[in-house]
């Protein structure tokens, strides 16, 4: 329901709060030790307050009492923070005493106040809320930087400050006016005698405590999808919802349907007699502009999906927050950030709203999330279901899912305990999408020679650099490149290839047992018996072994190639174990220093042979090659895959680097995909020049692979090259604002709400514009 919450110019969104504060009474008994700790370490500094006078001689007493109170290990105030206070009244007490006395009963605006103390005595804004809050804790509240901006993100309703905008003294002025808001007009009926304090640790409860916070989001998509599908059921009561929201929104809203036709025209007419106060027929209006075309606009619309966009919009920062920062910290929990994320909101897939939304995650190896098996979460009316789920491009497989049918029932961390249970099937299911790879063709790459020099001599290769640069592409064709090259007349290639190319991820939870040797339980004559059974490179050896001994010529024995996707992201000498030395070239059958080990489980003893090789990828952006583990720095040697935006002249359309330069000039329209070449670059040339990204960190060119439409190029930039600039930027949007936009690309990002923007092509067109100069570079 709408419910707007104001606090002075600005709002809060009522349904938000409701929700955060029931799971805030959740939690609140589970804290109630820190709480009583907080209200006695304010308690004990107010009472010394009343029953002593500040001066020169006794303000040493006071700071000494709040420290001895606050202890080392609580988060009011650090050591550090008192050591600073104790400095500046050893220093000078008697002007620090006078400011802090103005500080408490001067009759200036409090914001005055402050910034006249923080000039004075140099503390910072966490301190001077703590000097305050002990003076009266009715009044004041310990000020909490990251909580207020996350208070702002998640709950604000039309209208929310820009803190970056704001003085300190007017911040904390501001954060004190939000938490007498949310203790009166929202803790308070449901929490009584609530107090400020209430309300400041409600705010630190839900913004810092991350099962508090993810519990809060779960509940506010199980009510709001909930109540969607009332309002599907009920039109009528949903455009008296829709006449509540604030009156500036609607008339946004009418302003950016203007002059547009069929479904948007609707809606403008809809809002315009809400906003007249005057009834809607929306079949009628729907009816009038049918008449307007030829064929019938209404097909795959409804009442419902027609006005659910207006209400959607007005929520729509807020949910996509929430759904992201869900996605983060469940990738985060099960140890998988280099996990891909999607989702749809109330808005759908195609842009028509629907009373349901869905988030998964899914191994960006294998492209996109309809290709892959995922980690899912489904918000229905009534209903969260997770678990795991399969794209729609991969063949159907049966798990039993989990589900909250009640408010009662959600938990995050049932959630993230489900997913890590899961964890080794997601693996294994979209491990054998890539385990045999299509052997139909090829492309021949002008390295592979002098990579196969490297292979002859070392057995091993790493393909490392930033992502999107083509290094899995490249390591899969030059194996079949390389297979194809040692094939007798009489060999089929496609048996050659399904035969001796395996390709296998590693991941957090990608083993010894998964890649040399494990044990499995098997039913035999009813008895369950222990067998051990080998992995992915026990197989490989065995298989390649065979073939090496059989070969006529052992110089011309068939070429086994096992590429290992991702091989920095598992633990190396745990998967590799005691075999870590046999890869080596001198320790392998039928050389010098030829060695077997004996496995563990089957007593068998293994040995590499010299026709086995192993090609690794490694995404620079995730882990620099220095910090490899020196035993495979030495056992293998790297090439380096930098983007190569030469690649993409033909891949995209143009004749050269010049016939870019040209077609992306305003004589000659700036077209979209001339402009991201560039753009491109010229980010790169940034990332390059930076001293904490560097080029590890660079974007590849394949995310433009495919770009041949505005469509896929502004798909690639939205979901795809700018994420990972956030990635890189670990979300400090002002420094990649300043960094790679020059202040600017207001086009790309809503800087103020510090996410990405839903933008068109044409803005995209103009965003990259400003990137790019006349010779390509940077502006």
């Amino acid at each position: 329901m709408v419910n707007v919450v104001s606090v002075g110019e600005f709002d809060l969104d009522g349904e938000a709060l409701h929700a955060a504060t029931d799971t805030y009474l959740d939690f609140k008994s589970a804290d109630e030790d820190q709480r009583g700790r907080t209200r006695d370490i304010l308690d004990s500094g107010h009472s010394w307050l009343n029953q002593r006078d500040l001066t020169a001689d006794t303000v040493s007493q006071y700071t000494s009492e709040l420290r001895e109170g606050t202890g080392d290990d609580h988060p009011i105030l650090s050591g550090e923070d008192f050591d600073d206070l104790e400095a500046k009244v050893a220093d000078d007490a008697g002007s620090f005493v006078e400011d802090l006395v103005a500080l408490f009963e001067d009759e200036s605006p409090l914001e005055d106040r402050i910034e006249r103390f923080r000039t004075n005595q140099g503390i910072d804004l966490t301190v001077i809320s703590a000097l305050l809050t002990t003076s009266d804790p009715d009044q004041y509240v310990l000020y909490d930087e990251e909580g207020f901006e996350t208070l702002i993100r998640y709950f604000t309703g039309l209208h929310s400050p820009d803190l970056g905008d704001l003085s300190v003294g007017r911040r904390y002025d501001l954060y004190r006016n939000y938490c007498s808001t949310i203790q009166m007009d929202v803790l308070s009926e449901k929490l009584v005698d609530a107090t400020l304090q209430d309300a400041q640790e409600f705010v630190r409860t839900v913004t810092h405590s991350a099962e508090c916070r993810y519990n809060l989001i779960l509940r506010y998509f199980f009510r709001h999808t909930r109540q969607l599908e009332e309002f599907e059921e009920e039109t009528s009561v949903f455009l008296d919802e829709i006449r509540m929201l604030p009156q500036a929104f609607l008339r946004d809203q009418l302003e950016a349907y203007e002059g547009r036709q069929k479904i948007a025209k609707i809606r403008y007419d809809v809002l315009d007699a809400i906003l007249d106060d005057e009834s809607v027929d929306i079949d009628k209006i729907a009816a009038r502009e049918n008449v307007n075309h030829e064929k019938n606009i209404m097909n795959s619309w409804d009442d419902y999906k027609i006005l659910a966009q207006i209400y959607y919009n007005y929520a729509k920062d807020r949910v996509e927050a929430y759904i992201e920062d869900l996605l983060d910290y469940l990738r985060n929990e099960i140890d998988a950030d280099q996990l891909s994320t999607h989702y749809v909101t109330y808005q759908g897939a195609t842009n028509i709203p629907n009373t349901r939304s869905w988030a998964v995650l899914y191994p960006s190896v294998l492209g996109d999330h309809k290709s892959a098996y995922q980690l899912y979460i489904y918000f229905y009316p009534n209903e969260i279901e997770y678990g795991i789920d399969n794209g729609s491009d991969v063949p159907r497989k049966e798990y039993d899912d989990e589900s909250f049918e009640s408010e009662d029932e959600i938990s995050i961390q049932n959630v993230v305990e489900a997913y890590r249970e899961r964890l080794d099937t997601f693996w294994r299911w979209n491990e054998e999408l890539i385990e045999e790879p299509d052997s139909a063709e090829y492309d021949e790459l002008s390295w592979f020679e002098s990579v196969e020099k490297h292979l002859q001599r070392k057995k091993q290769i790493v393909f490392h650099g930033p992502p999107g640069t083509g290094k899995t592409y490249g390591a899969l064709n030059f194996a079949k490149w390389w297979i194809d090259r040692g094939l007798d007349e009489q060999d089929h290639f496609d048996d050659a290839v399904e035969g001796r190319l395996r390709i296998v991820t590693f991941h957090p939870t990608f083993s010894y047992e998964d890649f040399i040797e494990g044990i499995t339980a098997k039913t035999r004559d009813g008895d369950l018996v222990y067998e051990p059974e080998a992995g992915v490179f026990k197989e490989m050896a065995e298989d390649a072994v065979e073939a090496y001994e059989d070969a006529d010529s052992k110089a011309d024995a068939p070429r086994y190639i096992l590429i290992i996707d991702e091989v920095n992201r598992g633990n190396i000498p745990k998967i590799f174990g005691e075999t870590i030395t046999l890869i080596e070239n001198d320790k392998r059958l039928g050389e010098l220093n030829e060695m077997r080990d004996e496995l563990p489980h089957s007593e068998d003893r293994l040995v590499v042979p010299p026709n086995l090789y192993i090609i690794g990828t490694m995404n620079t952006a995730d882990r620099s090659i220095a910090l490899v583990d020196a035993a495979i720095r030495r056992r293998f040697r790297f090439r380096h895959f930098p983007p190569n935006c030469e690649v993409l002249y033909d891949e995209l359309g143009f004749d050269g680097e010049q016939d870019v330069k040209t077609k992306a000039s305003v004589e000659e329209g700036e077209d979209l995909g001339a402009l991201s070449i560039l753009a491109l670059s010229a980010i790169n040339e940034r990332i390059r020049d930076s001293g904490n990204l560097g080029k590890g960190k660079q974007v590849g060119h394949s995310y433009l692979i495919g770009g041949t439409t505005d469509e896929r190029l502004v798909e690639s930039w939205k979901n795809e090259i700018l994420p990972l600039l956030d990635e890189y930027y670990f979300g400090d949007m002002e420094r990649l604002k300043e960094h790679i936009f020059d202040g600017g690309g207001e086009n790309l990002f809503n800087w103020k709400e510090q996410r990405i923007a839903d933008f068109d092509s044409d803005a995209l067109r103009a965003a990259l514009s400003e990137l790019v100069d006349e010779d390509g570079g940077v502006e």
